[in-house]
């Protein structure tokens, strides 16, 4: 991957950092219900002839588990994202983390945090590519 490939995947993946967050605890929660059904599962006494008394509730219990190993696939991908970008944030010091969060994830122009931060926009979009290259 080259400087401007890795800047730009930093640009992506810190503009989605609230989206994923958000999306982090959605998969929490679904892995979580998923849990507590495997843990209440109950068979049901029907018996389906010709299957036997196990089939029906084999395939019940096998289901939980398959979706709850998708879901847990899904919840460590994303947790993996969220991971990355905090671990980047918290590697920064204070103005290069509040120049990163300000552009990136409060949506704010790289003018208005060039003018906060007495640089020029230019200076300023060469500072945030060398931070970047440290994603």
């Amino acid at each position: 991957m080259n400087e401007r490939d890795k800047i730009n995947y930093a640009k992506s993946e810190l503009r989605n950092y609230k989206f994923l967050a958000k999306a982090l605890k959605g998969a929490e929660n679904r892995v979580e219900e998923i849990i507590a059904a495997i843990e209440n599962y109950k068979p049901s006494p029907i018996v389906i002839e010709g299957e036997g008394s196990s089939g029906p509730k084999s395939y019940r219990n096998a289901e939980l588990h398959d979706r709850l190993e998708r879901r847990q696939q899904e919840y460590d991908v994303i947790k993996f994202r969220v991971d990355k970008i905090e671990q980047f944030l918290d590697g920064l010091d204070d103005e290069e983390r509040e120049i990163v969060v300000d552009v990136y994830v409060d949506g704010m122009t790289i003018g208005d945090v060039a003018s906060n931060n007495n640089y020029s926009e230019i200076g300023m979009k060469k500072k945030i590519d060398r931070i970047l290259l440290n994603f």
